[in-house]
């Protein structure tokens, strides 16, 4: 026999959700039912959910492969970990800087020629928290560059 909640048992339950982690709860007892949700600011699921790519070294940031070249991405692009976002110039060397994550580009922060510091943000991602769906494919398999 399952006995009703009382309300201080109702005020247990969600003083106990209160205190965790969760986005929401659902308990049935019998014909007794409690559900109770919080909403995260989207701030904070924003933050959460962007990497930077970030300047590995310093010298002058290229958009494209070469100066003058249409930039490689562009916000609102989908990109993946080995996908090259820019490259910075030294000297006569040229660095391809890869997004070394999933998502979307959200935004670009530094333009074509600008001379960029050692870990400067370059670029936001917004993170595609999904599964990657080839990786167990791709597993084991080298990158030939």
């Amino acid at each position: 026999m399952i006995h009703p909640l009382a309300e201080v048992d109702v005020a247990a339950i969600l003083a106990s959700f209160e205190r965790s982690g969760f986005g929401r709860l659902t308990l049935e007892l019998g014909p007794a039912r409690v559900a109770a949700s919080r909403t995260v600011p989207a701030a904070a699921v924003a933050a959460a959910a962007t990497a930077q790519v970030a300047a590995p070294l310093l010298g002058f940031f290229q958009a494209g492969r070469e100066p003058g070249a249409p930039a490689l991405v562009r916000p609102s692009e989908r990109v993946t970990e080995g996908t090259v976002v820019g490259m910075i110039r030294v000297l006569e060397d040229v660095n391809a800087i890869e997004a070394g994550c999933r998502g979307i580009v959200a935004a670009v922060h530094v333009r074509d020629g600008e001379f960029v510091e050692y870990g400067q943000a370059l670029m936001t991602v917004l993170l595609d928290l999904a599964p990657d769906p080839g990786a167990a494919a791709r597993a084991g398999q080298g990158r030939v560059r």
